[in-house]
């Protein structure tokens, strides 16, 4: 299965409140077969990776050259 995929930019308080969401249809208990749950634990599951990665990325604050890629090189 061949599936498209998009790239969306959230705020970190977007993402915040996607979680919260996703959290809450997570714990919602119906008399229904829960299979239709599975792909919004997973969203849920790779969103709060992608937070873990942004608060590990404002401790780890990178240098010019990380931010920048290599130093160019000085020809003169």
């Amino acid at each position: 299965m061949n599936q498209k995929t998009a790239k969306i930019i959230f705020s970190e308080e977007e993402l915040d409140k996607l979680i919260w969401a996703l959290t809450i249809v997570k714990t919602m208990r119906l008399p229904i077969e829960p299979d239709w749950k599975k792909p919004y634990k997973t969203l849920l599951k790779e969103l709060k990776l992608i937070k873990e990665n942004l608060t590990n990325l404002e401790r780890e604050e990178p240098t010019k050259e990380e931010f920048y890629g290599k130093k160019a090189t000085n020809t003169n």
